[in-house]
């Protein structure tokens, strides 16, 4: 019998066919679902995206799961997100993401798409690389301080050197209403902008779910890159430095960049950038 035949070394013939291979569960994701309270399988869980979909997916009882948050791929970083496994799936409206699990479809996989035509290229790219690109802009960023002590040497060793066409932005005072004294510097000025920032504001407004990326997801991140002092208030951490704000003003400065390109009808060949309170005691190579 088989028994002896597994003794004696030898094949036992077997009609049984093998386990059919299950097929992977699709998923459909609701933005502004929260499934109800009630129905959970299990605890909430502090896991991925993809470790939420295996767990469900293992599971006949659960049919779906939610966490809370706007975006459908979870935190951008790809990590943990409190999630809860849900025996039945509806929706509510929050601010929640509802995943549902589908039963996997056994037809045949359709064709793949057609890729998408190439992008078309950037106007300012395709100039610079037929050589169209001429002169420089040179932007000066910043509070404007110690100017008195530091445009003699701007002129001299940036200024005569690179001839460039001058664009400035910084922050406006309270107490001023047409910008700062510019002495020496204001013969070559292209274009100057000054403002009275709320570059707070700014950043929450520009950045998609500003409320967890900021305050949880980019504070998570060690380094003086987002260094938050110079904002009115800092941020939770209030990391020393004011990166944030040296970025804003490259983004102005490089906004009126553009314009004059538009005005011009050509692109600069090179930008430069500096500091008001920068002080130069050599020509700029």
């Amino acid at each position: 019998g088989p028994a002896g035949a597994r003794c004696r070394g030898e094949v036992a013939d077997s009609t049984t066919p093998p386990p059919a291979r299950r097929l992977s569960h699709e998923w459909k994701a609701f933005e502004g679902c929260a499934i109800p309270a009630g129905d959970d399988v299990g605890g909430p869980e502090y896991i991925t995206l993809e470790q939420a979909k295996q767990r469900c997916g293992s599971s006949p009882e659960c049919q779906g799961f939610t966490f809370e948050g706007t975006n459908p791929q979870g935190p951008l970083s790809g990590g943990p997100v409190w999630v809860t496994l849900k025996s039945n799936f509806d929706c509510v409206d929050a601010e929640w993401i509802g995943y549902r699990k589908l039963e996997p479809q056994r037809s045949a996989a359709p064709a793949p798409p057609p890729p998408p035509p190439p992008k078309p290229k950037d106007t300012h790219a395709v100039m610079l690389e037929a050589g169209q690109g001429r002169g420089v802009a040179l932007c000066l960023t910043g509070q404007v301080r110690m100017l008195r002590t530091t445009q003699l040497a701007m002129e001299q060793y940036m200024l005569g050197v690179l001839k460039p066409d001058l664009f400035l932005y910084g922050p406006k005072k309270p107490d001023e209403n047409d910008g700062p004294e510019l002495y020496g510097l204001a013969d070559y000025v292209k274009s100057a902008r000054w403002e009275r920032e709320d570059i707070r504001t700014a950043l929450y407004s520009d950045t998609k779910s500003s409320g967890r990326v900021i305050d949880l997801e980019y504070l998570e991140i060690q380094g003086n890159w987002f260094g938050n002092q110079c904002l009115d208030p800092p941020l939770r951490d209030n990391r020393p430095g004011s990166a944030i704000c040296f970025y804003y003003n490259q983004k102005k400065c490089l906004d009126m960049i553009r314009e004059e390109e538009q005005i011009r009808g050509s692109p600069y060949e090179f930008f430069a950038i500096s500091r008001f309170d920068f002080r130069w005691i050599a020509p700029h190579p």
